[in-house]
């Protein structure tokens, strides 16, 4: 699969349905590259629902239905995943979060934990 333009911030609330009824991808943020790496950031998601990010069996059935939508191995998407939540974290150091006091910063530490540990579980060569 080429390279590509990307949403780059591919969410829950990102995706709405117009006046028309037509659904729309909002906020974009103009990346270019693997598609694969647009999904990444739905296992986040929706912010703030820790049970729900971080259950090990949705962050599997995810995996496994991207996987087999882009047609590439359930490794690559988690590993994207992975990598998006540890920047996600680096973004929100940069803007002043702290473990003390974000529990969004929090959550994404906890889920990259989580998807490394399923990674060396199921994804060993």
């Amino acid at each position: 699969m080429g390279q590509r333009p990307l949403h780059g911030d591919l969410h829950h609330e990102n995706i709405v349905q117009d006046a028309s009824g037509e659904w729309r991808a909002i906020d974009p943020q103009g990346l270019y590259g693997d598609p694969v790496y647009d999904v990444a950031n739905v296992f986040g998601n929706p912010q703030g629902n820790g049970t729900l990010v971080l259950d090990r069996l949705r962050i599997m059935r995810l995996t496994e239905c991207f996987g087999v939508h882009f047609g590439c191995s359930g490794r690559k998407i988690l590993s994207y995943a992975a990598v998006h939540a540890m920047l996600s974290v680096a973004w929100m150091l940069e803007d002043g979060s702290s473990l003390a006091g974000d529990a969004r910063l929090v959550e994404r530490l906890a889920f990259a934990r989580i998807a490394r540990s399923l990674l060396v579980e199921h994804f060993v060569d």
